[in-house]
């Protein structure tokens, strides 16, 4: 496969395919859910662009912005780096990094772009779209809209209630009712801001299931709040498919 080049990318994997194109970025040391997200995301290519075959999958470049410390009493310093405001800040240039890569691209239609995000990512595609003005829909599983932990005092990252007035494009959030890193009480907030504001959002809420539902890495019943939920993520995939396929095509 062929290597994008990007200026200092922290950690990007760029695809592209007919109608919609993606831009794909995970924070660094988060284990088994990059590779989680990268299957996923193959997916998404594939069903929407209705080919049967796996779409073509930039090669991941291994660069590291902010490695994690060696040093375990550093540890906390390194998170403190990785979530503050500027660090996000980073994230997003190297996510439009990538959009503006696969516009120059000719197997893309330039004037689609859709974001997904799982967890941090999918605050990320939140913040993201006040930002571009690429993002044309954006789907969120399990992205806290209020963040409760890991948000420096010296540098905080807003939260997405505090700026839902400038999310303008669709969106489809994921959230499980076990959750307790991205609660359902401020996703529904979140859902009412946006209704009241009458910019198009589709929400669901999902019985049983916890944080990182979609994580197939982590076998149900093997870290209650955080395990697979097979049920839960086979509907939420059937939804995401549909609403790429209505916002972007």
């Amino acid at each position: 496969m062929k290597r994008i080049e990007m200026p200092e990318p922290y950690r990007m994997a760029v695809h592209g395919k007919g109608n919609c194109r993606y831009a794909v970025h995970w924070p660094d040391d988060v284990g088994d859910a990059d590779f989680v997200d990268q299957t996923i995301t193959a997916d998404i290519l594939r069903r929407v662009s209705g080919k049967p075959e796996r779409p073509d999958v930039g090669e991941m470049r291994r660069d590291v912005r902010e490695p994690p410390p060696a040093d375990a009493r550093e540890r906390d310093k390194w998170v403190a780096r990785i979530t503050s405001y500027t660090f996000q800040k980073i994230q997003m240039q190297d996510l439009q990094a990538g959009v503006n890569y696969l516009r120059e691209q000719s197997f893309t239609k330039r004037e689609r772009v859709g974001v997904v995000g799982f967890c941090g990512g999918g605050r990320l595609a939140f913040l993201f779209s006040t930002q571009s003005t690429d993002v044309k829909a954006l789907i969120s599983f399990y992205g806290p809209v209020v963040y409760h932990i890991n948000n420096p005092k010296a540098d905080p990252v807003p939260n997405v209630l505090e700026i839902v007035d400038r999310i303008k494009v669709p969106v489809q959030g994921h959230y499980g009712l076990l959750d307790q890193v991205a609660l359902t009480e401020d996703a529904r907030l979140f859902e009412k801001k946006m209704r009241a504001q009458k910019t198009p959002v589709e929400m669901y809420y999902y019985e049983g299931a916890g944080h990182s539902f979609c994580n197939f890495l982590r076998p149900q019943g093997s870290d209650p709040g955080f395990d697979y939920n097979p049920e839960a993520a086979a509907l939420a995939h059937q939804r995401m498919i549909q609403f790429l396929k209505k916002q972007l095509s």
